[in-house]
C-alpha cells in the first residue's frame, strides 16, 4: 500500500533536517519534528494499568526501569522486557518508543511490561555495556515474574538488544525468553540490500527517516567500535538460530531495515523455529514511538498483544 497519507502529508515538515540530533539541536527543527510528530489524535495513556519506576543493579550500576501492570491481572502469565529504539545513543523509558509500546501492550494483554533505560552508546560507553544493562534487566524480571511466560523486545537497535540478550543467554546455558517481539529491528551487519521498487518509494521519505547504508555503518562503529568481525550478541541475525524462541517481527513497510527483519524471519523458518511476520503497512521507521490513532500502529500491538496471549 502506499505510505500512509498522514505521514506524507507531513513529510515535507521535516525535509530539511538531517537527523533526530539535529532536531534537537535547533529550535526552528524541533519545532517542525513536533509538528511531524502530531497523530490523528493524540496519545493517552490507557485505562487500567499502573506504572511505577525500579532499579535493576547491574555490572555497570543501577538500570533504570518502568514497570507497568494491568490493574485487572494482578498475577499476568506472560511478562515482557521491552527496550527502545534510538540507534543506541537516543532514547530512555520516559520517551514515546518506551511509554507508548509498554502501557499499550499491558493494557491489551494483561501482561505484565517493563521497559529498560539501557545505558546509550555515547561519551566513550560502548557494547557491550548496554547489553550487559539489557540482560541485568531480564533478570530482574525474572525474579519479579517467576512464574510467567518472560517475553523480550524492542525497536530498531532495541529489537537488536533484544535479540542480542537472546544469543547471550543461549551461548551461557540459561533460559532464553519464552518468545521475541522485535519492531523494525536492525539485526544484521552488513543490513541486507533493499529492494529496487522499495528504494523508488523511499526516495520520497525524508534524509531523517532513513535508515540509509552509511547511516547503519556509523551507528555499528560508534556501538561495537568497528565494521568487522562483530560478534553474534551484536549482530544476532549473522548468529546460529537453531534454538532461538518463537520470534514476532514487525518491519515497517518503508524502511531500509525492513530486509533485515524480513530475512531473519526466513532463516528462523529455515532453522525450524516459528517466525511470524508482519510488516506494519504504510509505515516509516520509528513508527511504534506514535500513537496507536495511526492503524499501523494500532495493528503492530494487537499482533504483539496476541503473541503475549498466545
Amino acid at each position: 500500500m502506499p505510505i500512509d497519507p498522514w505521514l506524507a502529508d507531513r513529510f515535507e515538515s521535516v525535509r530539511d533536517i538531517p537527523s533526530f540530533q539535529a532536531a534537537l539541536a535547533d529550535p526552528q527543527h524541533a519545532a517542525a519534528l513536533a509538528e511531524f510528530l502530531r497523530d490523528p489524535a493524540p496519545w493517552t495513556p490507557p485505562e487500567g494499568v499502573t506504572v511505577e519506576s525500579g532499579i535493576a543493579e547491574g555490572p555497570h550500576g543501577q538500570v533504570p526501569l518502568r514497570i507497568v501492570r494491568a490493574t485487572a491481572s494482578p498475577a499476568p502469565s506472560s511478562a515482557l522486557l521491552w527496550l527502545h529504539g534510538g540507534g543506541f545513543v537516543m532514547g530512555g523509558v520516559d520517551e514515546t518508543e518506551s511509554l507508548v509500546p509498554a502501557q499499550e501492550l499491558a493494557a491489551r494483554s494483561g501482561a505484565l511490561v517493563v521497559s529498560a533505560g539501557y545505558r546509550l552508546a555515547v561519551d566513550g560507553t560502548r557494547y557491550p555495556v548496554p547489553l550487559d544493562d539489557v540482560l541485568a534487566a531480564w533478570e530482574w524480571l525474572g525474579r519479579a515474574a517467576p512464574d510467567a511466560r518472560r517475553f523480550i523486545g524492542g525497536a530498531s537497535a532495541g529489537g537488536n538488544l533484544a535479540a542480542g540478550a537472546t544469543v547471550r543467554l543461549r551461548g551461557a546455558g540459561a533460559e532464553a525468553p519464552a518468545g521475541l517481539l522485535l519492531a523494525y529491528p536492525f539485526l544484521h551487519f552488513p543490513t541486507p540490500p533493499t529492494g529496487s521498487a522499495l528504494m523508488r518509494e523511499l526516495e520520497r521519505v525524508p534524509a531523517m527517516l532513513r535508515f540509509e547504508p552509511d547511516y547503519q555503518l556509523g551507528i555499528m562503529l560508534n556501538y561495537l567500535g568497528r565494521i568487522t568481525d562483530p560478534p553474534p550478541d551484536a549482530a544476532p541475525g549473522n548468529a546460529s538460530l537453531s534454538d532461538f524462541p518463537e520470534t514476532w517481527i514487525a518491519p515497517a513497510e518503508f524502511d531500509e531495515l525492513r530486509a533485515s527483519g524480513e530475512l531473519f524471519a526466513r532463516q528462523l523458518t529455515e532453522s525450524g523455529i516459528p517466525a511470524h511476520l508482519r510488516v506494519a503497512e504504510g509505515m516509516v521507521h520509528g513508527f511504534l514511538g506514535r500513537a496507536p490513532s495511526l492503524e499501523g500502529v494500532d495493528a503492530t500491538l494487537a499482533f504483539f498483544a496476541e503473541a503475549l496471549h498466545s
